[in-house]
């Protein structure tokens, strides 16, 4: 047996907040098998980390935390990979782009040494 229609709230990982109404299919035993966002929602998956973004967090250019990567640069430089995690919290950020741009950043000094 199938059910349609149950509900869940999506919550944007973006740091601003927002939710949204999920529309769920689940299986017999009650795990979700499809589940379809708001309108304007975008599901990504990103170094295996699932991200919701609400509408108005959507990215036009394309990169995802623009607005977020000076500070987390000028952090990163200061603390290093040790308190990689404690970083992305303060910034709101996923954990995994922030892994992202530090291997950026290492290579990028790799390279200049």
């Amino acid at each position: 047996m199938i059910e349609r229609g149950k509900i869940s709230i999506a919550i944007c990982d973006n740091g601003c907040g927002a939710e949204g109404e999920t529309d769920d299919v689940r299986n017999r035993h009650g795990s979700i098998t499809q589940s379809h966002l708001p309108e304007g929602w975008k599901f990504l998956r990103i170094a295996g980390e699932d991200l919701h973004l609400c509408p108005a967090c959507v990215p036009v250019d394309g990169a995802l935390f623009a607005d977020r990567r000076e500070a987390f640069e000028a952090r990163y430089a200061d603390f290093g990979c040790g308190l990689l995690p404690e970083i992305c919290i303060s910034l709101g950020m996923p954990l995994a782009i922030g892994r992202q741009w530090a291997a950026e950043i290492d290579k990028q000094q790799r390279r200049v040494a």
